[in-house]
């Protein structure tokens, strides 16, 4: 088991900077030799690499999932307060964190207003700004 945990941690290593496939394939290379499983491991390369992605897909989906809900909960509650402003709409939907998100949906449910939400919104992003002014 040690050293199944010690191969999905250096993949999720890796994979700060590499691509998910890389990072597979860099972590069974720089697997320790006296592993019981790297050869294995190595012998089925593909079938491990294709198992890997898969799950490590289907954790990506689980997770934008449980940030669309998230968003769709704050969305329902501001619309207790009027039509949701766009400029508030693509802040809200700029946010990757389900931490974040889940004090949003606390502030959202206090908010009397948008203005009250507002100020407890990430600041907007260069990017958001110019897209905004754009407008």
């Amino acid at each position: 088991m040690y050293e199944y945990s010690w191969l999905i941690e250096k993949i999720r290593q890796n994979n700060v900077e590499e691509e998910i496939e890389n990072a597979v394939d860099k972590a069974l290379e720089e697997m320790p030799d006296d592993f019981g499983i790297k050869s294995f491991l190595i012998a089925n390369r593909e079938e491990v690499r294709m198992s890997i992605l898969t799950e490590y897909d289907e954790q990506k989906t689980m997770n934008l999932l449980k940030l669309e809900t998230l968003l769709d909960a704050i969305y329902s509650i501001l619309e207790d307060l009027g039509p949701v402003p766009d400029d508030i709409k693509c802040r809200l939907e700029s946010i990757t964190d389900y931490e974040e998100l889940k004090r949003l949906n606390k502030v959202a449910s206090r908010s009397k207003n948008f203005e009250e939400l507002e100020l407890e919104l990430p600041k907007k992003s260069s990017t958001e700004q110019t897209v905004t002014s754009k407008i």
